[in-house]
């Protein structure tokens, strides 16, 4: 997926769980005032914010691309993360030694070019 469409629908839903949450606090502060109920307001507030720490959790955890959490594989031995995510694409493993492994995940450049 191209990592444009995969940032402008993260940027999406954080913008409207914020608006909800701003939307929760001017109903309740006005049905406060008024001496009415606001238990439904709190619920959606508690959902709302709850929904958004979760999704800046997951925009925070999956920083490369949304399949790959790079907070398990930074803290995991080799073996682990070809364990979750498959065999890898580039680089090669030594036994007994340090080295690199990485997977492909879209090209950087030239996403949409067609030949003249």
């Amino acid at each position: 997926m191209n990592p444009w469409y995969v940032g402008i629908t993260e940027l999406a839903i954080i913008s409207v769980l914020v608006i909800g949450i701003i939307i929760c606090i001017i109903c309740i502060i006005v049905r406060k005032h008024k001496g009415e109920k606001i238990r439904g307001y709190l619920t959606a507030f508690f959902v709302n914010a709850a929904l958004l720490a979760c999704t800046v959790l997951f925009v925070l955890s999956h920083g490369s691309y949304y399949k790959y959490n790079d907070w398990l594989i930074l803290g995991s031995d080799i073996d682990t993360v070809i364990e979750k995510y498959g065999e890898y694409d580039i680089g090669c493993i030594k036994q007994g030694n340090s080295g690199k492994i990485g997977y492909y995940i879209y090209p950087t450049s030239a996403i949409h070019l067609r030949p003249l």
